[in-house]
């Protein structure tokens, strides 16, 4: 839940836990949680590729060293993803004109 004041704001999880939510400008900041309890999350390489929106490998080896509590159980595991991929990938699209329109909308293009 999160509750908005005037010139404060606070975020509480389901568990209780309870973040002060700080305001400057426009801008929201979350501020760190006032238990120092951290929960110790241990998954796999390809577990946590998928959790963290298939990050690419580069940046997922570096989490664990900036994150409390992430823990990657398998780090030399290959990892095959084809949602990853998928993403990668770029689409050709033709320029070349096959035929002319000779009359206003007599040719429609929809992607």
């Amino acid at each position: 839940m999160i509750d908005f004041s005037f010139d404060k704001a606070s975020l509480t999880t389901e568990n209780g836990t309870k973040f002060d939510v700080k305001k400057k400008d426009r801008l929201y900041y979350l501020n760190k949680c006032e238990t120092e309890t951290v929960k110790q999350m241990n998954h796999d390489f390809r577990v946590w590729h998928q959790i963290l929106g298939h990050c690419n490998v580069h940046d997922l080896l570096k989490y664990p060293t900036v994150v409390k509590g992430m823990n990657i159980t398998d780090k030399k595991s290959k990892l095959f993803c084809e949602t990853y991929n998928l993403g990668k990938m770029t689409e050709f699209i033709s320029r070349v004109l096959e035929e002319k329109a000779k009359l206003p909308l007599k040719m429609v293009h929809v992607i």
